[in-house]
């Protein structure tokens, strides 16, 4: 074999060999790059999700929503819960059990069947006219107030200012249903028991 060839073989492998060297220095710079970048990223996560009725745009992270989410769902539960008639209860209060948690699924139910039951025994229709809405978004919930019209057939049988509390949670990103409150009840009850 002549000099000349083994000078060229021994270019072209050292040659080859910083080539080698070369990708696996920028295969390493790139794997601490992406490293950093996994350290270093935002984990909030934010979902999208529509609600029944859209009049707003919002938002929803893995904590809470915006308070314009918020909104437009408590009115859709609220509007589900207190304009009402007999006939119509039974679907409207398999709509709100959809959007409710597992956790107060139960205690929801059965308050929605106790208001059932009255509905279909006393064969009254409520309406609920809202006057006012607070949103609260750092405890993630809805306040209406308003005037809560009750009807037997076509005539008026009571017409009373009301105050409702809906309350939201977070799962994974899902915003759930916790409770709907009788602002008015939950006061006069709490008065009652500090006298």
């Amino acid at each position: 074999m002549s000099p000349e060839l083994i000078i060229q073989e021994l270019e072209s492998k050292a040659a080859l060999k910083k080539a080698w060297l070369i990708l696996l220095v920028c295969s390493f710079a790139l794997n601490i790059l992406l490293a950093l970048n996994l350290l270093l990223a935002d984990r909030t996560h934010r979902e999208v999700l529509v609600p029944p009725e859209i009049s707003k745009t919002f938002w929803i992270e893995d904590k809470k929503a915006s308070s314009s989410y918020l909104e437009q769902m408590g009115l859709f539960i609220i509007r589900n819960a207190l304009d009402v008639t007999p006939a119509m209860f039974e679907y409207q209060s398999k709509q709100i059990l959809r959007y409710t948690s597992p956790a107060a699924y139960g205690q929801l139910e059965a308050q929605l069947l106790a208001q059932g039951k009255r509905l279909a025994r006393d064969n009254i229709s409520t309406f609920f006219s809202i006057t006012g809405v607070q949103v609260q978004e750092e405890t993630q919930t809805v306040r209406f107030t308003g005037q809560l019209r009750t009807m037997l057939a076509d005539k008026t049988v009571s017409e009373v200012p009301k105050a409702y509390e809906v309350a939201f949670g977070m799962k994974s990103g899902r915003v759930y249903l916790l409770g709907i409150k009788d602002v008015d009840q939950a006061k006069a009850a709490s008065e009652e028991v500090t006298r």
